[in-house]
């Protein structure tokens, strides 16, 4: 797997950034040793990846690995990145879609959300269990409510294989994975 170097949280944040307005969207996806290995035995997973549009060492072992290779890049974790987006991204109205996490740890953080970014819209809010059972009604919440970022915390490789799929048939959104995150933002 090619993951991108960034010396730090900001520029891997501008580089997502940059690509907003694109009719193809974006799929960006955090690489850790644990996705490496998985990669090694599972095809469908090392496609889903290979399609991301950007690929950020989101771990101490990639960063390692990196450096062997003679790339220079910090650690960036998708729990501060997202944040730092939509930081980055204000303070135009962003329309953004919650996917995953318990009930209450997605309700949390939308709330908390908003609150922190009072840009932010969330059109769309789903937890990670009984919201996510139905993907065609996911696929229809996203044509109706057409958010600028899917933000997907279900952990890997279930949110890689979502965002491949939901990519195919909402592609005007950027995609990223987002494993724990909505957990730690909500404080659970």
């Amino acid at each position: 797997l090619e993951v991108e170097g960034f010396p730090s949280l900001g520029q891997c944040a501008d580089r997502i950034l940059a690509m907003r307005g694109r009719d193809t969207g974006a799929a960006v996806i955090a690489i850790n040793a644990e996705k490496v290995v998985s990669c090694r035995n599972d095809a469908v997973l090392r496609g889903v990846i290979a399609q991301a549009d950007v690929r950020y060492p989101d771990g101490a072992a990639i960063v390692l690995a990196m450096r062997c290779k003679g790339v220079r890049s910090g650690r960036v974790t998708g729990a501060d990145l997202w944040l730092e987006v939509l930081r980055r991204a204000g303070p135009a109205a962003i329309p953004v879609a919650l996917l995953g996490g318990a009930p209450e740890v997605a309700n949390e953080t939308a709330r908390r959300l908003v609150a922190e970014f009072p840009y932010v819209s969330v059109c769309l809010l789903r937890d990670g269990y009984s919201g996510m059972q139905d993907e065609e009604a996911v696929l229809n919440d996203l044509h109706s409510s057409r958010p600028e970022f899917v933000f997907v915390a279900m952990g890997s490789p279930r949110q890689e294989f979502l965002i491949g799929r939901l990519r195919q048939r909402y592609p005007a959104a950027i995609y990223m994975g987002l494993g724990g995150s909505f957990d730690v933002y909500s404080g659970r």
